[in-house]
C-alpha cells in the first residue's frame, strides 16, 4: 500500500518523513488544499511520487498568492525529469528515484523557487506551498599559485549544476540565484579543488573571500 506524506516547506529546506500517529497535524495541514484537484496519480513499484504547489510570495505569508500561469517548468536538476505546473501552480513527479533530489523552478529569470527533498520508494511526498523569491548574485575571486594568469577557474553550485569561470584576474560571478544554501566548488586541472558553503537570501548579493587554489 502506498503511503502519503504531506509537509509544507519553505525554499531549499529537506522534507522528512513523518511518523504515524500524526493524524490531527495532518488534518490541519490538508485543510483548504482541496482547491488543486491535481489528477490522482501512482508511480511504478519501488519508485515515488513528488508533489507540490509553486506559490508567489504576499505581505500576508497565511494567504499567498496563486502563480497565475501554466508557463512554467519544474525540473529535478540531478535528472532528466522534467513538468509543467497548472494555473494554480501545481506539479506532480512520478516515478521518481529513491533518493535526494534538488527541485528548481524559474518563474523568470529574478524569480526562482529550489527545494530539496528525500523521495521513498511507494510514497507520495507532498512538498505543500514553495515560494518563488527574488534570486541574488555571488561574486568572489579565486586564484592560482604561481601564475599571474587566474582564468579558467571553474566554480559550481554542485546541487544546482550553475556554474562560471574566473577571468585572467580571478573574479567571477554566479547571477539570478535562487535562495538557499549550497555547496560551492572551485576547480582547475592541476590544482587541489576547494569547497566552501554559501547561504543566500532572496534578492540578496554576497561576495565570498579570497580563495587560492595550490598545485596538486
Amino acid at each position: 500500500m502506498k503511503k502519503r506524506i504531506l509537509f509544507p516547506m519553505g525554499l531549499c529546506v529537506a522534507v522528512s518523513v513523518l511518523s504515524c500517529g500524526c493524524s490531527r497535524l495532518l488534518d490541519r495541514l490538508t485543510h483548504g488544499r482541496e482547491s488543486r484537484n491535481l489528477t490522482q496519480v501512482s508511480s511504478s513499484p519501488g519508485k515515488g511520487t513528488v508533489r507540490g504547489q509553486l506559490m508567489l510570495p504576499s505581505p500576508s505569508m497565511s494567504a499567498p498568492a496563486a502563480l497565475g500561469t501554466a508557463d512554467v517548468t519544474v525540473v529535478l536538476v540531478d535528472s532528466s525529469m522534467r513538468t509543467i505546473v497548472s494555473r494554480d501552480g501545481s506539479f506532480v513527479f512520478t516515478d521518481v528515484p529513491a533518493g535526494p533530489h534538488t527541485l528548481l523552478a524559474e518563474y523568470s529569470p529574478l524569480w526562482k523557487a529550489c527545494a530539496t527533498l528525500n523521495a521513498l520508494p511507494d510514497t507520495t511526498v507532498d512538498l505543500g506551498f514553495i515560494f518563488v523569491q527574488k534570486t541574488g548574485n555571488i561574486t568572489g575571486k579565486a586564484t592560482l599559485v604561481r601564475t599571474t594568469d587566474h582564468s579558467g577557474v571553474l566554480v559550481r553550485i554542485n546541487s544546482l549544476d550553475q556554474k562560471a569561470y574566473t577571468d585572467s584576474n580571478g573574479a567571477f560571478v554566479l547571477e539570478n540565484v535562487p535562495a538557499g544554501t549550497y555547496e560551492l566548488t572551485v576547480s582547475r586541472a592541476g590544482y587541489r579543488r576547494r569547497s566552501t558553503t554559501v547561504s543566500l537570501g532572496p534578492g540578496e548579493h554576497i561576495s565570498l573571500t579570497f580563495m587560492e587554489l595550490d598545485p596538486v
